[in-house]
């Protein structure tokens, strides 16, 4: 209700967006204060190699969004397309972000065996 109703109110062109947004910035601070709480808790205490894995799922996440951007058209593009045009372009943005994402991590040194490793942990 706090982002969506006064950015809704004030004229914003998409208000389903903004929906989305406000579920993930909850899920976000949910997160962050689960994340406080374990911590002054003493019950989380991160292993060895945790920093250099979010660095690189991070650095991923960055590239993927920026291949995204670059692929997605403009909203005027995406509305001009048939409802085929659309389908077709969004599989294809789907499919080139999962492989952008992972061949990512793998040129950033993340490898299966490490991954396997890290989750035992």
């Amino acid at each position: 209700v706090a982002v969506v109703l006064p950015l809704s109110l004030s004229g914003f062109p998409a208000p389903h967006v903004l929906l989305a947004f406000s579920t993930g910035l909850g899920a976000v601070v949910n997160s962050v204060m689960l994340f406080r709480g374990l911590r002054r808790a003493g019950v989380y205490h991160a292993a060895p190699g945790w920093k250099k894995f979010a660095f690189q799922v991070l650095a991923a996440n960055l590239v993927m969004g920026a291949v995204l951007w670059w692929l997605g058209a403009g909203l005027d593009a995406w509305l001009a397309y048939g409802a085929w045009e659309r389908a077709m372009r969004l599989g294809a943005c789907v499919l080139a972000g999962g492989a952008v994402y992972f061949a990512a991590l793998w040129v950033g040194g993340l490898r299966y065996a490490e991954l396997l490793h890290i989750a035992r942990k």
